[in-house]
């Protein structure tokens, strides 16, 4: 059965209180069907939305990391083949810390 006709079933009662759907209004995270869902679980008061900024760096942490990543590599000069930029991604992503604030 393709996967747009299989039945979708949804709790009658959040399993978590005060359960929120964060969206960022991206159209291609913004199909009718799954704008009538949440609007059906909001109004049965099982989920609430939540909206965001499109490009919201809360919802893209990763971003972050790449524009340090990119920062560091750039403050740097190239210096003969241990210089070359990859070589400096890998030394400086070794420097970043491994656990998230």
């Amino acid at each position: 059965m393709p996967l747009h006709r299989l039945p979708l079933h949804l709790p009658t009662t959040s399993p978590v209180p005060h359960l929120v759907s964060c969206q960022d209004n991206d159209p291609k995270h913004t199909s009718r069907l799954w704008k009538g869902i949440l609007t059906k679980t909001e109004s049965d008061r099982i989920l609430h939305q939540m909206t965001w900024p499109l490009q919201s760096p809360d919802l893209n942490p990763i971003q972050m990391v790449w524009d340090e990543m990119d920062r560091r590599v750039k403050s740097k000069q190239p210096r003969g083949a241990q210089g070359t930029p990859s070589r400096q991604l890998e030394n400086h992503s070794r420097r970043l810390p491994h656990k998230a604030d």
